[in-house]
């Protein structure tokens, strides 16, 4: 989806909200910082500021949601984390295999990792 497309999209989300919650408290979850940010500068472009209205989160805490005009709340996915599992992971199955009688899993291993919420200045 292009740019532009997706930027028009949010244009309109944003008369969507403001037309169906006049001066009330909208929180926008975003599926991504950048999408977040696009929301943001749209605001900016039509208040001059984030209004008080607003509270703004994205998801995955890239480096734009901490550089956007106003650092940005978001989701952060704790990459580290679910890297060093996938490889405990892996390398216990390596080990299975060098075995001289392997028993390979019988079904996948899931593993949960908890995602954390970075509050910046959008949720004030």
């Amino acid at each position: 989806m292009l740019f532009e497309e997706n930027k028009e999209r949010i244009s309109g989300l944003v008369d969507q909200l403001e037309s169906k919650y006049p001066g009330r408290k909208k929180g926008v979850f975003m599926p991504n910082d950048t999408h977040a940010n696009v929301l943001l500068n749209i605001l900016f472009q039509k208040y001059g500021k984030l209004p008080e209205t607003y509270q703004i989160i994205g998801f995955d805490d890239s480096p734009i949601s901490r550089e956007a005009v106003i650092p940005m709340s978001t989701v952060g996915q704790q990459i580290s984390v679910i890297a060093n599992e996938a490889m405990n992971i892996l390398s216990a199955q390596m080990a299975e295999r060098k075995k001289r009688r392997p028993e390979p899993l019988k079904e996948p291993v899931h593993k949960i990792i908890p995602p954390i919420l970075i509050r910046r200045e959008t949720t004030v």
